[in-house]
């Protein structure tokens, strides 16, 4: 009999299960569009056009902007019906080289950048809890706690994928509830 392997031979590693649900795919995708700016940016935005209808035309403005992007993924999507989004439009369009570039770009690059700007950010809203003034705090304690909560998120998502997932949806649903 070919096909049963012999028990060394099998491999022995713990398989993830496929449990993304609905809700936790909704999760994902808000919580990778929206991040960590909707908390932070706001008041910057204000204080740097200072007017209300300014800034709302500033957040419409980058709305609009989202959304052609998104229309632009719909029509590739509709027109090379292949999976692995951007990667597998710049390989069709542009070849192999551009696009596993990008991958580098996108995953490596940005996704440490969005992992800092959400580690500072968490850093920012917990000091605010202890100061008024969260400026007052010594620069090295706050990139402390910017490294501790980057640090605690690579060995979660490492070690417990399925609770992260849990924080994920949690925090999505804070997002839906505070904006």
């Amino acid at each position: 009999m070919a096909d049963i392997e012999e028990p060394e031979k099998r491999d022995s590693r713990e398989k993830m299960k496929r449990n993304i649900t609905v809700f936790r795919g909704i999760a994902f995708v808000v919580g990778t569009v929206m991040g960590t700016g909707i908390f932070i940016t706001p008041n910057s935005i204000t204080q740097r056009v200072n007017a209300p209808a300014t800034s709302i035309l500033v957040w419409l403005t980058g709305g609009v902007m989202a959304a052609i992007g998104g229309l632009v993924f719909c029509e590739l999507g509709t027109m090379i019906p292949v999976s692995g989004a951007e990667v597998a439009y710049i390989s069709r369009i542009f070849g192999r080289q551009p696009a596993f570039l990008s991958v580098w770009l996108i995953h490596f690059l940005l996704g440490g950048m969005r992992l800092a700007i959400g580690a500072l950010g968490f850093a920012q809203y917990f000091w605010s809890l202890f100061y008024e003034d969260p400026s007052q705090v010594n620069w090295w304690l706050d990139k402390a706690v910017t490294l501790t909560v980057s640090y605690l998120i690579v060995v979660l998502v490492t070690c417990k994928p399925t609770l992260i997932l849990k924080g994920n949806e949690l925090l999505t649903a804070a997002k839906f509830i505070v904006t």
